[in-house]
């Protein structure tokens, strides 16, 4: 029995050092790189400005969980997250960190994702305060007047009214009524998945963010044909759509199923549509494509354009 004691013990001392080496920051690690950076949207608004005159009290750490064994999440007070490396703290997500509201929380990665926690918080416009009343003042004053000092003569009218109601009572010499400060608070919980750039193109092309979607298939070298394919689909055969869509698609099959298969919305369209497909079938066409010199392309002989006349 004493063995077998001793054995757990053994086991218990391994898991503890296990966990102690895991969570261990390397000692030549001292600054993460960024850690200071500050959201450029602070500088849009008057109200967050603010922040930035006290911007080191935001670079420390607000919450920390694990991304994988060699990575960690890593979420700051100025909203700053990023997901880094354990040796280096160097980002893994890119040259910039991900955004969010001040002090955000994070879980623990699961299923290749992990969520994300934020609370905006928003002051509501003096303008809405239907219910004013003379003499009311608002704790919430813009800059100029919450950094504007009283005058010393204003102050001893304060004082002397303050002693007058303190031994009156009256109403006349009642200090100002402060309404309190009415903010709203929006909460949201967002998710980051880890996914391949095939799978982001697609989303991209889903939600219709076609800019996005070429900006990644030109850096992953992905076949801009699907962005070109969707936005032609949904558009009507004119000749806008077939300069900006249907002539930057490269696959010949479906350049050609789609000559037999859209009717365009007028006679102008029809004969455009109609030119387009003649040159790309065309004698010297058909050579190229007999040769293998196509790949598979809609090529056209030369360069193409839409001038013609009726």
């Amino acid at each position: 029995m004493a063995d077998s004691g001793e054995g757990e013990e053994d086991g218990e001392e391994n898991i503890l050092y296990d966990l102690l080496v895991n969570t261990e920051w390397p000692p030549e690690t001292e600054v993460q790189p960024g850690y200071d950076e500050i959201n450029p949207d602070w500088k849009l608004s008057s109200e967050k400005r603010k922040k930035i005159k006290d911007k080191e009290s935001y670079y420390s750490l607000i919450d920390v969980n694990w991304w994988a064994d060699n990575s960690v999440i890593l979420a700051r007070c100025s909203g700053a997250l990023t997901v880094s490396s354990v040796k280096a703290l160097t980002n893994l997500l890119g040259k910039t960190c991900e955004w969010f509201e001040s002090s955000p929380q994070v879980t623990s990665a699961h299923d290749r994702g992990f969520l994300s926690l934020e609370c905006e918080i928003k002051l509501v416009p003096k303008r809405l305060h239907l219910e004013s009343r003379p003499g009311d003042e608002d704790e919430g004053e813009d800059d100029s007047d919450s950094d504007r000092e009283t005058s010393a003569k204003d102050r001893y009218f304060s004082y002397l009214k303050q002693g007058l109601y303190f031994v009156t009572e009256m109403e006349r010499f009642a200090p100002p009524q402060k309404r309190p400060r009415t903010i709203t608070k929006i909460f949201r919980l967002i998710s980051f998945r880890s996914t391949t750039p095939e799978e982001l193109y697609q989303r991209k092309i889903d939600n219709e963010e076609y800019g996005e979607a070429l900006s990644l298939a030109q850096a992953y070298g992905l076949d801009s044909d699907l962005v070109y394919q969707r936005q032609w689909r949904k558009s009507a055969v004119n000749v806008a759509s077939i300069q900006d869509y249907l002539s930057k698609i490269k696959k010949r099959s479906w350049v050609l199923h789609e000559f037999l298969e859209r009717v365009p919305e007028n006679v102008d369209a029809a004969k455009k549509l109609l030119q387009y497909g003649l040159k790309g079938t065309d004698l010297k066409a058909l050579v190229a494509i007999g040769k293998g010199e196509d790949g598979g392309r809609f090529i056209l002989p030369g360069r193409w354009t839409l001038k013609f006349s009726l």
